[in-house]
């Protein structure tokens, strides 16, 4: 009785792992274009985000991407994006420090529960996102705006985004989440 039992706990046991979800991307497919770090004074409405916008020349769907976040010690901290975001060829998406059930204005995805702590801290010095293991766009900077965004100047691309000079602080306390930046 007891061989039978152990048989079938370990035949309940049993299954094929997780498949993990890799979109379909390429490097460049997106690109970082806005960061809104913590501002001051302390906003509890929208907190901090992040902007990527589609220059894959189709739809994507976001499903599977993953964050990375790291400080100059290289500690990381990541989010997974747990659910289906559509964002149409030359359009914007909007990631945020946010409960994904309550989400504030013009954020499309929260990642708050991937987080004990903010991603966002002073120490933060670059952001990355992969489908899998492999990267998709990346960033590094020195520090974020306590008031507005960090945002990339011009047309989005992979290319323009690694230029610190592409890079400047939009002062609208809001930034420009779903819209092209002002220029630098």
């Amino acid at each position: 009785m007891r061989a039978a039992v152990v048989i079938l706990v370990l035949a309940g046991c049993a299954r094929d792992p997780v498949e993990e979800l890799c979109p379909p991307l390429a490097p460049g497919d997106l690109v970082m274009t806005e960061v809104r770090g913590p501002q001051s004074p302390v906003d509890i409405v929208v907190g901090p985000w992040l902007e990527l916008y589609n220059a894959s020349g189709h739809p994507v769907d976001l499903l599977g991407i993953r964050l990375q976040f790291h400080d100059a010690e290289d500690n990381r901290d990541t989010a997974l994006v747990r659910r289906s975001i559509n964002v149409v060829a030359g359009g914007y998406a909007v990631l945020g420090m946010a409960d994904d059930r309550a989400l504030p204005p013009k954020v499309d995805y929260g990642f708050v529960q991937d987080f004990h702590d903010n991603p966002f801290p002073d120490g933060v010095t670059g952001i990355e996102v992969y489908s899998c293991e492999l990267q998709i766009d990346k960033i590094t900077y020195d520090s974020l705006p306590g008031t507005g965004t960090h945002s990339l100047g011009g047309t989005p691309s992979a290319e323009s985004n690694d230029f610190d000079l592409k890079w400047c602080t939009n002062p609208a306390a809001s930034g420009s989440p779903q819209a092209p930046n002002p220029s630098c």
